[in-house]
């Protein structure tokens, strides 16, 4: 496997580096063992890096374009529930009636009942 490892990692061609690849995919699921040895060598490590280094940049972008993905959509839903929390206390501090804000703004009731018990529960 080292022989293997210092010979791919010298490749620079890319079909020859994808054929690598390949049969590092099949030794990996194969000789998983001697892996994980070959893992805690340092050597073999940065050799293991070098030669996936496509494979790794690509699943990194894929990671990063998922994370930006679902912070964008978090963000979304947060800014849409203070969008309607914000509307519902304004309408309740203008005297609306709950029932009358579920109604008109076709909230749930039980929505607005909790905006409204946040509300006005320290004043009574």
């Amino acid at each position: 496997m080292r022989q293997f490892l210092k010979e791919a990692n010298s490749f620079t061609e890319s079909g020859d580096k994808r054929s690598a690849d390949a049969v590092l995919q099949i030794s990996v699921g194969i000789n998983r063992e001697i892996f994980e040895r070959l893992k805690g060598e340092s050597k073999m490590c940065e050799a293991l890096r070098e030669l996936m280094a496509d494979e790794l940049q690509e699943a990194e972008t894929t990671g990063i374009q998922k994370g930006e993905r679902i912070g964008i959509q978090k963000g979304e839903r947060i800014g849409i529930e203070k969008r309607d929390r914000d509307k519902i206390s304004e309408m309740l501090a203008l005297g609306r009636k709950p029932e009358d804000i579920s109604a008109f703004c076709n909230y749930p009731l039980d929505q607005v009942m909790k905006i409204y018990n946040d509300m006005f529960a320290n004043k009574k």
